[in-house]
């Protein structure tokens, strides 16, 4: 599905996760409560030509996170990008490089205090 190949576990998750609506593990464990209990600062991108994982669902995956430090970035010519990025080009493009880069350079620098947490 992506620019290399997916561990089949992987795959078989998403397509469970795709099929059912649901974000949970074979045994039942819901990951989507789960992430409700995550507090720390967020910067979220979605690639507006993403066919794979659209904005709106990344979008929904950031309201499901916990904490009040969240953002989102749409990359796209709506907001401002010079282009629509699509799945793999908003990480690994020389347009990302130009844009995308140091925009998350420039937000991990004013969120510092992430870099003290503990793995």
């Amino acid at each position: 599905m992506g620019p290399e190949n997916e561990p089949p576990g992987i795959m078989n998750e998403a397509l469970h996760w795709k099929s059912s609506g649901r974000w949970a593990a074979p045994d039942g464990t819901d990951y989507e409560a789960g992430i409700g209990s995550l507090a720390v600062p967020v910067l979220a991108y979605a690639a507006a030509a993403d066919k794979m994982d659209p904005p709106e669902g990344c979008r929904a995956f950031l309201q499901a996170l916990g904490g009040a430090r969240k953002e989102f970035r749409l990359l796209g010519e709506c907001s401002g990008f010079s282009r629509d990025y699509g799945h793999v080009d908003m990480l690994v493009s020389r347009a990302a490089e130009r844009e995308v880069w140091p925009d998350l350079a420039a937000w991990l620098a004013g969120n510092r205090e992430m870099q003290s947490l503990e793995p």
